[in-house]
């Protein structure tokens, strides 16, 4: 498969039933991530468990090859990530992929610490000079911010990147800590190899 995120676009924005988008059609549909086999593949990001609360919905999108989704202090939501085919509509198996997830940082006084958790992956990666903490949970491991930072960091050391094989689907918890004023945004993006 080859990616193409400079050519991708959003088709619907309603994660969670959110907004800005409001047709009816829940989630967030990205068009043309990559194409397969001569078929155009898109992304579906929905709410898998929990309820998502933004802070600011308009900033859910796309940004430099970046998906974004904005959530408000405080809050935690299971997502799910699945690939489609953009003709059928149907879910698409991906014989390998490397999923990232960045900006994973902290509110400028410690508070609202983003974090990642995934399952079924065969192996992670981080930077060498990661600012992530890497904590070992029941449900996966856990990737922290420890520092403050504002976007996704150039040298990616608030990013981690997971390496699965075979799946039409990834889920991931995400959480925006307690404390601070506001929301902040994640950043996830599909490829063949890491983003960093």
């Amino acid at each position: 498969m080859s990616y193409t995120w400079k050519d991708a676009s959003v088709a619907r924005n309603n994660l969670g039933d959110t907004g800005p988008d409001i047709d009816g059609l829940r989630g967030i549909l990205v068009k043309k991530i990559g194409i397969l086999g001569g078929e155009q593949i898109d992304l579906s990001v929905t709410v898998n468990a929990g309820t998502y609360v933004p802070n600011n919905p308009a900033e859910n999108g796309l940004r430099d090859g970046w998906g974004i989704i904005n959530g408000k202090c405080g809050s935690s939501v299971d997502l799910r990530f699945t690939f489609l085919s953009s003709f059928e509509g149907t879910a698409v198996r991906l014989p390998l992929v490397f999923f990232s997830f960045g900006g994973l940082d902290a509110g400028i006084d410690g508070n609202c610490i983003m974090s990642i958790t995934s399952k079924k992956y065969n192996k992670y990666y981080l930077s060498e000079d990661t600012e992530l903490l890497t904590t070992s949970t029941e449900n996966g491991t856990m990737f922290s911010g420890t520092v403050h930072g504002e976007g996704l960091d150039p040298n990616m050391k608030d990013a981690v990147a997971y390496r699965f094989y075979n799946v039409n689907e990834i889920f991931a918890t995400v959480t925006w800590g307690e404390g601070g004023v506001g929301g902040r945004n994640l950043y996830f993006n599909a490829g063949r190899e890491i983003s960093f």
